[in-house]
Parts: structure tokens; C-alpha cells; sequence
């Protein structure tokens, strides 16, 4: 895999000592490339801190070019995928967090 596309979004600060939260989920599932996001937030208030968004796309590293994801892969990428990923196509995202 490459990354092709990597956004990150700070919406707070941490301090020493902040518990946090990060959620994850595949929000688009192609046919060489996976989206997925993470999301991370403060406990003690549920403040959304960051999120961070990647794209990355499976290559035949020997011929250099984009190839299928494997079908081992791919099933179990599908079983993370979410239902609605409208939340994520703006960006910076507004809240969304992962459920």
C-alpha cells in the first residue's frame, strides 16, 4: 500500500495527562484503494480534538502500477466498512464521530 492522500484536522489542544479516545473506520472500499479515518477525543468532555483521513492504494510493487486488493483483504475491509460515510466528504469534517 501507498498512501496518496493524508489530511489531518487539530480542533483542540491535549495536555499531559488527558485521557483520549480514538475511533476508526473504513468510510470507502475500492477496488485497489481503501479511505479510512480516525477520530480522536478528549474523554473527560467528549471534545473532538483531530481527525486524520488517509487513502491508500494497493501496488504491484515490481510493476509499479495499482493492482486489485486481495479477496481475503478486501472481505474483511468490507466487514469495517460504514454504512454512511457522507459525514467525511467535507473537509475539515465536522463532528462525526465513528460509532
Amino acid at each position: 500500500m501507498v498512501a496518496v492522500d493524508q489530511r489531518l484536522s487539530y480542533r483542540g489542544e491535549l495536555y499531559a495527562g488527558d485521557v483520549i479516545s480514538v475511533r476508526s473506520a473504513i468510510i470507502e472500499l475500492g477496488t485497489s484503494s481503501v479511505r479510512f479515518v480516525h477520530e480522536m477525543q478528549r474523554d473527560e468532555t467528549g471534545e473532538h480534538v483531530a481527525t486524520s483521513m488517509l487513502k491508500g492504494v494497493h501496488i504491484d510493487t515490481v510493476a509499479r502500477r495499482s493492482c486489485p486488493l486481495p479477496e481475503e483483504l478486501r472481505a474483511a475491509a468490507g466487514k469495517l466498512l460504514v454504512a454512511d460515510a457522507s459525514p467525511w466528504d467535507s473537509w475539515p469534517p465536522p463532528r462525526a464521530f465513528v460509532g
